[in-house]
């Protein structure tokens, strides 16, 4: 008498199968783990230029508009003060009027603040106030007997889902102090980059 098979799957085929899809799906979870990654990664990296370039534009306009006189004072850690010159708000005739305004930039932990007589806003929140080469996330530094000044920022963002692999962005930038570009006289609160102790230790 001949066996009949029976319809349906024996054990080891339904185990065979099993290990099959397992295999497949793995390999589907790890293609899209790390297509998520990536594309996290990239948003952020956009994110910390896209703050860094922000932040460093308003930085470089203020310092390139600020007076001669009185100078740009470094003041304690953490904080510069300038004057600056800008357009004034009214309008007389056809003659525009120009005025000098106080700025100030302080920054603490991953926030740089700028403040004028109208109020503070955060100029970014994303400093990386923990980078080896620009501790604390911005230097500003002059060279002595020159308009020169120097700006380096660094910024952090966290990729979203991905806290623990936080990317950095590097920016810096040469700025002339326009009142100074004939390299009239040296102001010893600020120092080259090579010597940032009158800036302190950021």
């Amino acid at each position: 008498m001949k066996n009949r098979r029976l319809n349906g799957f024996t054990l080891v085929e339904t185990l065979i199968a099993l290990m099959i899809a397992g295999i497949v799906g793995a390999s589907i979870y790890g293609i899209w783990s790390r297509a998520n990654f990536t594309r996290a990664v990239a948003t952020a990296k956009g994110q910390a230029k896209d703050e860094a370039d922000l932040a460093l534009r308003q930085l470089a306009f203020d310092i390139g508009m600020a007076r001669k006189e009185p100078p740009l004072d470094a003041g304690t850690a953490k904080r510069v003060k300038m004057k600056i010159t800008q357009k004034a708000a009214a309008v007389s005739g056809s003659q525009q009027k120009y005025e000098e305004i106080d700025v100030t930039y302080a920054w603490s932990g991953t926030t740089l603040m700028r403040e004028t007589s109208d109020g503070k806003r955060a100029l970014t929140t994303k400093l990386c106030e923990n980078d080896t080469k620009v501790p604390g996330g911005l230097r500003i530094s002059r060279e002595a007997g020159s308009g020169t000044v120097y700006i380096e920022i660094v910024t952090e963002v966290k990729p979203e889902g991905y806290s623990d692999s936080p990317v950095t962005h590097k920016q810096d930038m040469v700025v002339t102090i326009r009142e100074e570009a004939a390299g009239a006289g040296a102001d010893n609160r600020w120092v080259k980059p090579t010597d940032t102790s009158l800036l302190g230790n950021f």
